[in-house]
């Protein structure tokens, strides 16, 4: 999914909508290095892989973050 990024405090971090409601705007999340590919990307675009986790209490969400080679 090519995602819209910035750079913050040295980190990198991608908007993310809401699934369940996409009229909501968005909210920033830090990329965990851990899932960051070191290759060179021959897209051209950046991307990233996550699945939507919600908490049962208000519905918010929070990203899983999944690490593609």
């Amino acid at each position: 999914m090519e995602a819209e990024w910035d750079m913050a405090n040295g980190r990198y971090r991608v908007l993310l909508k809401h699934p369940h409601r996409p009229t909501e705007p968005g909210q920033w999340f830090d990329v965990p290095y851990s899932v960051i590919i070191e290759e060179p990307n021959l897209s051209g675009i950046a991307m990233v892989w996550w699945a939507p986790s919600y908490d049962s209490r208000d519905g918010s969400m929070t990203p899983m973050w999944q690490h593609h080679y």
